[in-house]
């Protein structure tokens, strides 16, 4: 199977994005710094999918994304000021871990979720 930039540039921007989550998910001291970690995991994923270019797919994930983007952006902005949550030492690289381990289960779910596998090991 051969690979093209998009899909490389597609995979890391995911890749990356799914770390955010994690950052996200376990409140290290990197989730105050990022400020939106997990809207910037949305925008990434779904700005990843437009690049991947799927077709309509793409065009749908981008809309759903992009949504949950503007409303965990917007819901950061509209209470009344950012108030950072409780940090937990030791759990910055753990963050790291959890959206990689996130990552590797989107990627296998992928076919059996939204039918569309990411890539096929055997033919």
């Amino acid at each position: 199977m051969q690979f093209s930039f998009s899909f490389y540039f597609h995979f890391l921007l995911s890749f990356v994005g799914f770390l955010a989550l994690g950052i996200y998910l376990c409140r290290g001291s990197w989730r105050n710094n990022f400020r939106h970690p997990m809207a910037l995991g949305f925008a990434l994923i779904a700005l990843s999918h437009v690049v991947g270019s799927h077709g309509w797919m793409s065009v749908i994930a981008y809309c759903i994304l992009a949504a949950l983007f503007l409303w965990q952006f917007g819901r950061g902005y509209v209470s009344l000021g950012f108030k950072p949550s409780e940090v937990r030492e030791g759990h910055n690289m753990f963050s790291l871990l959890v959206g990689a381990a996130l990552f590797a289960l989107t990627v296998q779910l992928h076919a059996i979720l939204f039918g569309v596998p990411v890539f096929q090991l055997v033919k």
